[in-house]
């Protein structure tokens, strides 16, 4: 007997969102603020290491915060297709550097600036993320700090030390 193709596709989503909804995203990031402030920390000897630890523990806390509020699922691809279906309001890479960049906006910091970052500008491959750079440096200096691409825990790389081709995207949001 055949299954109608028509009952197929909404059979398909619903599969989806079961699984969605099986997937959990981890409650305490761990060591990651700990570990992202020394990565912050090391750009430059010119970064307040305390203006660091107050930005990644902010990072960490605000992207799992954003997660549970976007009702985020893994893989990335798949947020991405729930919320281009109208299943999900937001959670695509620029939401996640949006809200990030909102958060940093409730405090004052002199030795980091902040970027907004993309791949692929213009594509179907496009993504957009946040670079962190010590005060008086270049994007190319900077680190991205990716909360989209694990839906909540963050991924961190230099700009230039990442596979990807990252360019700088205007207005820079945050500067002291």
């Amino acid at each position: 007997m055949l299954i109608s193709s028509h009952f197929v596709r909404p059979f398909l989503i619903l599969l989806l969102l079961g699984l969605g909804g099986c997937a959990s995203l981890p409650k305490d990031a761990g060591d990651d603020a700990v570990r992202l402030s020394l990565a912050i920390e090391t750009l430059s000897p010119m970064v307040d290491p305390l203006e660091a630890r107050r930005v990644a523990e902010l990072l960490t806390r605000e992207s799992l915060r954003l997660a549970e509020t976007y009702r985020s699922v893994g893989p990335a691809w798949l947020q991405n297709v729930l919320v281009n279906s109208g299943f999900r309001e937001r959670g695509l890479c620029y939401h996640w550097v949006n809200d990030l960049l909102t958060a940093l906006e409730s405090d004052e910091y002199r030795s980091l600036v902040f970027y907004r970052g993309g791949y692929a500008v213009g594509t179907f491959k496009e993504h957009n993320t946040l670079v962190i750079a010590p005060y008086g440096s270049s994007f190319e200096e900077g680190l991205v700090v990716d909360a989209w691409r694990y839906q909540g825990r963050l991924h961190w790389v230099r700009v230039v030390g990442d596979e990807l081709d990252w360019e700088e995207l205007l207005p820079a949001s945050i500067n002291p």
